[in-house]
This record gives C-alpha cells, sequence and structure tokens, in this order.
C-alpha cells in the first residue's frame, strides 16, 4: 500500500515524537506505542481507574504488577494525548524542519488524515485541501506552530491577509517587503 510513495521518491514521515528528555514520558518511549495504541492503554487505564476507585484498601493492594504499571502510565498518557491531540508535538515539528530538505515533497501524517508537505525558503507548508477554500487564493497553511495558529498563503507563497476592506493583500514569506494585491477575498476566514 505505501510502496508508491518508495517508487516516487516521496518520504512519508510524521510529528508525533517524544521528547526523549522528557522523564516523565520514558515509559511511553520504552514502549514504542503508536497514537492508536496510546488509546487503547488510555481506555484500559480508565476501565481500570473506574475498578480501582471501587476497591477496598485491602483489595488495592492486590493488584496485579500490570494494573500497578497501568496506574502509573495512565495520567501520563492522558496528559499526552490532551496536550498533543493533533498527533503533533513541538519535538516532532522541530525534526520535521531538520529532516525535510528545500523543496522537497513529502506526505505527513497528522490529525489522522495524509496532508502534502513541502519545504520552501527553508518554511514548511501543508497543501489546504479543505473544500471550504476552494473559492479562494489560499494555496499553502505555513506549518510552524502545533497548536492551530496558522498563516495561510497562495501558490506563490505569498500570504494571505484580509483586512476589514474585504481585500486580500498578500507578501512573500521569504521577503517581507514585497506586497501584491489579489483579485478576490476569501470569505470564509475571519480575522
Amino acid at each position: 500500500e505505501l510502496a508508491v510513495f518508495d517508487v516516487l521518491d516521496i518520504q512519508l514521515c510524521h510529528s508525533w515524537i517524544i521528547d526523549e528528555d522528557d522523564d516523565r514520558l520514558s515509559m511511553i518511549l520504552t514502549n514504542k506505542l503508536s497514537y492508536n495504541q496510546l488509546t487503547n492503554k488510555l481506555v484500559e487505564y480508565q476501565s481500570l481507574l473506574d475498578k480501582f476507585n471501587n476497591l477496598s484498601n485491602d483489595d488495592k493492594s492486590n493488584l496485579t504488577a500490570d494494573e500497578n504499571y497501568l496506574l502509573a502510565l495512565g495520567p501520563i498518557l492522558h496528559e499526552f494525548i490532551d496536550n498533543n491531540s493533533s498527533q503533533m508535538t513541538y519535538t516532532g515539528l522541530t525534526k520535521l524542519y531538520h529532516t525535510i530538505n528545500e523543496r522537497q515533497l513529502s506526505i505527513l501524517f497528522h490529525n489522522n488524515h495524509f496532508s502534502t508537505l513541502f519545504k520552501y525558503n527553508g518554511k514548511l507548508y501543508t497543501l489546504v485541501t479543505d473544500i471550504g477554500f476552494r473559492d479562494t487564493q489560499i494555496t499553502w497553511e505555513l506549518l510552524d506552530e502545533i497548536n492551530g495558529n496558522t498563516v495561510f498563503t497562495d501558490n506563490n507563497f505569498m500570504i494571505i491577509h484580509n483586512n476589514n476592506y474585504n481585500t486580500i493583500t498578500a507578501t512573500t514569506t521569504a521577503d517581507q517587503g514585497t506586497y501584491a494585491q489579489l483579485s478576490k477575498a476569501p470569505t470564509e476566514i475571519e480575522n
């Protein structure tokens, strides 16, 4: 299924990487669990926690080693998944910036889907494929944050700004002093 990427020499990557220096997450690192496996562990933890809360103190001391391990791991998993629900971490984003070469086309997996990834002038962009943007000049989304704060660009990698006059001004990401007027404002975007 993924052989087509090899044939076309297109790198398949993700950015959901744990910081190896984070001692709290070291338990996850040693197990090298996938997102789905982590989610399943979290469900197991929640079920065990419900059971644990209904046990007497004597019964709590009779938990197996695996159950005690899961009770220790569960809160860490919960925090990690909550803080990185887009399946992207700052560590992963930084590694992408160091791994992807200039003008390299790649496929990025995050938010449970695949995105076209391209590096231009030292910055990473994902191809905007949402149908809500089809009648706009928006082509690329700058990938420099994991929290959803984003910048959109046109097909020439010029930043698209929406202002109160319902016009779009674009500036290149490489040269912030270059301006061009675009003909149409994306009505779907709000400031």
